[in-house]
């Protein structure tokens, strides 16, 4: 049976019930359509590495459950897809001008780190941050003021990041 000149709503081939029974169905049309469409798998690291021959190809892209990153296949090798998290808040500094922030999600591997102030018109900014720690989870980065290259004790400020890791 071939399919259908009507596609479905995603593009794929369609083989109406209301159509002539046809035993013979032609599966290389479905078979070709997921080849199209279907390049990402989810699985261990072992599943990953494991991949070979015609099941490891250029733009493969994996969910790898074992280390929680994902990767691609470029240039035919694993590559690890950057994982980029971002928000801007409000926090109150420590005493020493110390404020911890806990990423929204755990990263594997944390590459950088970038800290920005958004202190409009709060009468002492702009504000420069220096990131003093960073981990898997979390930064402890400090505020220094304006011109006296001093921490910024006891003050809530607001300013925007962005971490990428993977």
């Amino acid at each position: 049976m071939a399919a259908s000149a009507t596609k479905g709503p995603k593009g794929q081939p369609r083989f109406p019930a209301n159509e002539a029974p046809d035993l013979g169905v032609d599966e290389e049309i479905v078979a070709d359509f997921a080849a199209a469409v279907g390049n990402r798998r989810v699985g261990t690291t072992a599943q990953r590495l494991a991949l070979a021959g015609v099941d490891f190809y250029e733009g493969l892209a994996f969910g790898d459950t074992t280390l929680k990153a994902e990767f691609k296949v470029t240039n035919g090798v694993w590559k690890a897809i950057p994982n980029i998290q971002s928000e801007e808040r409000a926090a109150t500094t420590s005493a020493g001008g110390d404020v911890t922030v806990t990423f929204p999600e755990a990263f594997t591997t944390i590459a950088s780190i970038f800290i920005q102030d958004t202190n409009a018109g709060a009468g002492i900014g702009p504000v420069l941050w220096k990131i003093r720690s960073k981990s898997n989870t979390q930064f402890v980065a400090r505020a220094y003021g304006n011109g006296t290259g001093d921490p910024i004790g006891n003050f809530t400020t607001y300013f925007s990041y962005m971490a990428v890791g993977v």
